[in-house]
């Protein structure tokens, strides 16, 4: 609905009443305000916007329904928060115009490594404006994260994905990881207790009585990085040497972390990791980690692509694969790095953390 009908609608004087309340600023006198609004909710009540509206907030189920005051609302909050934006008329004018055609996102750039805000936004003010500035709504809406809705609502080629998903960007289901102002995420959830990561060690306890030790049972208390948990294996179970208790390191070694990352990830991938460790080299130990992990996290979840959106550095990463994920590790596009060999109750710890550089 146009907004100069909507103002001349008798029936609709509240929701008149409404825009012009919750708008601050506006200027009911000055002709360009009102061009400037009639021309966002034009192409907010479009159906490309009105789609992405219901796949945010509407009903679970097309049987369920969603009054259009509802619906209207939501047009009213996010043409609010463009109408905000600090900005000049026609600067705005020219941003609602690219929406209307679907030309403010440059989908191309989630087929790069790498990328950043100028680029997906065609260098356009406006638009980064317009995109950080909806970067929190719709988060939390049917297990929506940051950044999802903003994306979905400034291209046409981008999709809520159906049900509690995230992205069909271009047609491939997209994982999103946004970093807002701070922190980054877990390439999974959940995890193992750690009182069942105890009982792996005390299973190999003969031949490591020192890691015994350093690990006492409970469902809480010491953690280790699965980097110096390899150094010191490395002392005390050295590949190729033989243990005091009888049998041989690499083959212990080996099946101890199959064991232990069984508990996080099964098979295939347990067993992938686990071999890495009857080599003596902690940094292929460590790619191996990041890659299954990967790997893992994208069966379980099926999605095709991953990308990491950070609003603090303007930057996006996209994964398609584990060495994908690794070699982002290694050049420097994401810190973080592999999970812990045991947590410290916190479950989610085993789990590889990604976060983008600081600038």
């Amino acid at each position: 609905m146009r907004l100069t009908k909507l103002f001349e609608d008798p029936k609709l004087e509240k929701a008149k009443a409404n825009i012009l309340d919750q708008i601050a600023g506006i200027d009911v006198t000055d002709e360009n305000q009102i061009k400037l609004l009639d021309k966002i909710f034009r192409v907010l009540n479009s159906e490309q916007s009105n789609t992405t509206i219901t796949a945010a907030f509407g009903p679970a189920t097309a049987d369920e329904e969603w009054s259009d005051k509802a619906r209207q609302q939501h047009i009213l909050n996010v043409a609010k928060i463009i109408h905000d934006v600090d900005t000049n008329y026609d600067s705005l004018m020219t941003f609602l115009k690219k929406l209307e055609q679907g030309n403010v996102l440059d989908v191309s750039v989630f087929g790069k490594k790498e990328s950043n805000f100028n680029e997906l936004l065609y260098a356009d003010p406006v638009a980064i404006k317009v995109f950080e500035s909806l970067q929190m709504y719709g988060k939390g809406q049917k297990r929506a994260g940051a950044g999802e809705f903003a994306l979905a609502m400034l291209s046409p080629k981008i999709k809520m994905a159906p049900g509690e998903g995230d992205l069909v960007v271009n047609g491939v289901s997209t994982e999103l990881k946004t970093e807002t102002t701070a922190g980054g995420g877990r390439m999974g959830s959940g995890g193992p207790n750690r009182s069942d990561q105890i009982k792996v060690l005390q299973k190999y306890a003969e031949h490591i009585p020192e890691l015994i030790e350093m690990f006492p049972d409970g469902s809480r208390g010491k953690s280790m990085l699965v980097g110096p948990f390899v150094d010191l294996l490395d002392k005390v179970l050295p590949v190729g040497g033989q243990s005091p208790a009888g049998g041989n390191n690499t083959q212990i070694r080996q099946a101890l972390a199959t064991d232990m990352m069984r508990l996080t990830f099964g098979d295939p991938y347990a067993s992938a990791i686990g071999k890495t460790f009857g080599q003596p080299n902690k940094q292929l130990i460590l790619n191996a980690m990041i890659v299954q992990n990967y790997e893992w996290y994208k069966a379980r979840d099926s999605f095709e692509l991953f990308v990491v959106l950070s609003f603090k550095s303007s930057r996006l990463t996209m994964i398609q694969n584990g060495q994908d994920m690794a070699d982002a590790f290694a050049n420097g596009s994401l810190n973080g790095g592999v999970g812990a060999f045991i947590h410290t109750g916190q479950a989610s710890e085993v789990f590889g953390q990604m976060k983008s550089p600081k600038i």
